[in-house]
């Protein structure tokens, strides 16, 4: 049954009031929490890849299915796609393989300035090869967010994963709509 009030504030053309479990707020005497979680709480190992273009941190989760390699943004790390990862493998039979990007996180390489696309594309294709170095790399999509959409683009159109089968782009780089058609 309708409160007198709730009608009178439907009928003044206010929008609907929120429900109380969606609009949880953190009381303003409360402080939040922004201290670092280990990344062991959203991924199963931390690896260490070496290629000849360097030392390339790596992050995965889940051990069957097709893999889903992770490039994160300009200034991010792969732990950017660390709450993505776990939920992902938990609603889908996949895996997630996400690392940083040269001259980001824990990656380390002779020139970590060079943020090129095509030393960036060139990374990533290393990096899966030098992952995969003792098996058949699994199917691959590439999913990269920003500036990692365009080296997902970029390294899809030279074709440096040859299992890959899947490309998603999320908030890309303006312009590279175009630069596929070429």
């Amino acid at each position: 049954m309708m409160s007198q009030l709730h009608r009178k504030l439907q009928g003044a053309g206010l929008p609907p009031m929120m429900p109380p479990s969606l609009g949880t707020r953190v009381p303003r005497h409360k402080k939040r929490d922004y201290s670092v979680l280990p990344w062991n709480n959203y991924f199963d190992s931390r690896e260490m890849v070496v290629t000849s273009r360097g030392s390339f941190c790596t992050y995965k989760k889940g051990c069957t299915g097709p893999v889903v390699v992770c490039l994160h943004g300009g200034g991010f790390s792969a732990l950017s796609w660390a709450l993505f990862s776990k939920h992902l493998v938990e609603a889908a039979q996949c895996q997630v393989l996400a690392f940083d990007l040269r001259g980001h996180g824990d990656t380390k390489t002779s020139n970590d300035s060079d943020l090129s696309i095509e030393t960036l594309s060139l990374d990533v294709g290393a990096v899966i090869q030098g992952f995969y170095i003792n098996t058949e790399p699994p199917p691959v999509v590439l999913l990269g967010h920003s500036m990692g959409g365009s080296v997902a683009v970029h390294s899809s159109k030279i074709d440096i994963v040859p299992s890959q089968i899947g490309l998603v782009v999320i908030d890309v780089v303006e312009g590279i709509s175009t630069y596929c058609r070429r």
